[in-house]
């Protein structure tokens, strides 16, 4: 029976790599139920660690895999397990596992999953064992995952990457050049493009299609930032196509905060939002359409009505973790163009600290570009001028286009001019639909005309999430 049961557990294992979602879930669910039958505290573990590994839409409820996790722990408490035998790693894993689970969502409890990664780790440096190790490091660094600790996560990414190699954990070898990936982007260094493509090539090598899908969609981020914006559009089409074939979860999420992250280039709004209705899908999620809304409202020209929406945008909690970022970014660009003065004031000071760092949805889905750009934005909204001036003159803004290299920022700001960075390419966030690029643009707009673009955009900055905010995923739950 246990033979039996541990092959099951295999199976499932191997149809989740394969991208066979619902059939792995339901193979180790099956198996869980007749470990429990028997008794069998170690079997129950490794069916519930499985159970988790499977990939999932990422606002999808977990509760019944958390739950899973909690009962497998309480066995191995019950069998008497300690932390010298082998429950003792399987402890590890689910208390990793679990950490993981509660890091976000509606059953999510920060400071226990916290706790839980940090005694994972521990627990399994003592035992010695690499691929424990791995596994709890990584959970280490998803719930370390928030704005402001990129460095942080660079330490454990190189950690988890030893140990993962160590214990010849495909799987966990890449996620840690993907938290690698992530980290250096969020740091605005153009490191980011090179550590995208040793991704791409262990994701070649390893051929497991979730990490080819993942590989993929992240040239469509690059693309977004170098241009030439056409190309953008074909990866993203390219990689949601393949997403779509091996059943990723997330492949709309993820296609439509790319094409969000570009409208905040173009100003195509309107285009991308018919385009999501033609698809029966919804571009944004109910909680973030007033950014869609007002930015539709922004291209109409119906600048005021715009403004009624964004006073009616609600304070951003820190539990979004690593997303949150890029929603007081996106925040920022509505209220910067409409001038809510007092709006820009708060957002001001919520985002000064993260000066120096680009702000990131997901694992690198998309970046609203360096987070002094909207520094810049909402100094010059208040009339800050030397302000305004400061952090167009930031390290952060003149390396602005991270993985592009060579980015001009052109800046030359004065008195009652906007501060709009111009890379390589135009910046037309700040232009009417339609009107040529001449740089007036009504009162709010620059008096000097910017450098013309190539055709096809040129250096743009990505997008992920619905106005900047989360349809897109930060997958759910991991490898």
């Amino acid at each position: 029976m246990a033979a039996d049961l541990a092959t099951l557990c295999e199976y499932g294992d191997a149809l989740r790599r394969a991208g066979h979602g619902e059939e792995a879930q339901a193979a180790l669910l099956g198996a869980a139920a007749r470990a429990r039958a028997i008794g069998d505290a170690a079997l129950f573990a490794r069916a519930a660690f499985g159970a988790h590994r499977v990939t999932t839409l990422t606002e999808s409820s977990r509760s019944g895999v958390i739950a899973l996790l909690e009962e497998a722990l309480a066995a191995l408490g019950a069998e008497g397990t300690d932390g010298t035998a082998d429950g003792g790693s399987a402890r590890w894993l689910l208390s990793a596992s679990l950490a993981r689970e509660l890091a976000d969502g509606p059953y999510g409890d920060r400071p226990r999953a916290v706790g839980l990664a940090s005694a994972a780790v521990e627990g399994a440096r003592a035992a010695g064992e690499a691929g424990v190790l791995a596994y709890a490091l990584f959970a280490q660094a998803d719930v370390r995952w928030e704005p402001g600790t990129a460095t942080e996560r660079l330490s454990i990414a190189d950690e988890l990457a030893a140990a993962a190699a160590a214990a010849h954990e495909t799987e966990l070898v890449l996620e840690a050049h993907l938290c690698r990936l992530v980290a250096l982007l969020e740091l605005g260094d153009p490191a980011f493009a090179a550590q995208l493509g040793t991704f791409s090539r262990l994701a070649e090598d390893a051929a497991i299609p979730r990490y080819l899908y993942l590989a993929r969609s992240r040239r469509a981020t690059l693309a977004s930032l170098t241009g030439p914006f056409e190309l953008a559009d074909e990866l993203i089409e390219s990689a949601a196509a393949y997403g779509e074939r091996i059943g990723e979860p997330d492949t709309w999420p993820v296609q439509a905060s790319q094409l969000v992250g570009l409208a905040f280039l173009r100003h195509d709004w309107t285009r991308i939002s018919a385009l999501a209705a033609a698809r029966g899908q919804a571009l944004t999620p109910p909680e973030f359409a007033v950014h869609e809304q007002a930015w539709m409202l922004v291209e109409a020209g119906e600048r005021e009505a715009a403004a009624g929406l964004v006073a009616g945008l609600p304070d951003r909690p820190a539990i979004y973790r690593w997303r949150h970022a890029a929603l007081l970014t996106a925040d920022a660009e509505l209220v910067a163009i409409v001038r809510d003065r007092p709006r820009c004031a708060a957002l001001y000071e919520r985002l000064r600290p993260l000066a120096d760092q680009f702000a990131v949805v997901a694992s690198a889905v998309f970046t609203t570009g360096p987070i002094a750009l909207q520094l810049g934005l909402l100094a010059t909204a208040l009339e800050r001028w030397d302000d305004a001036a400061r952090h167009a003159r930031r390290p952060g803004a003149n390396r602005t286009r991270a993985a592009a290299g060579g980015a001009r920022p052109g800046l030359r700001p004065r008195r009652g001019q906007r501060i709009a960075p111009r890379w390589r390419g135009l910046d037309p966030r700040l232009r009417r639909p339609g009107r040529a690029a001449t740089g007036r643009e009504g009162p709010a707009g620059p008096r000097r005309p910017p450098r013309r673009a190539r055709s096809g955009g040129g250096r743009g900055r990505p997008g992920r999430g619905p106005g900047a905010t989360g349809a897109g995923p930060r997958r759910r739950p991991g490898p």
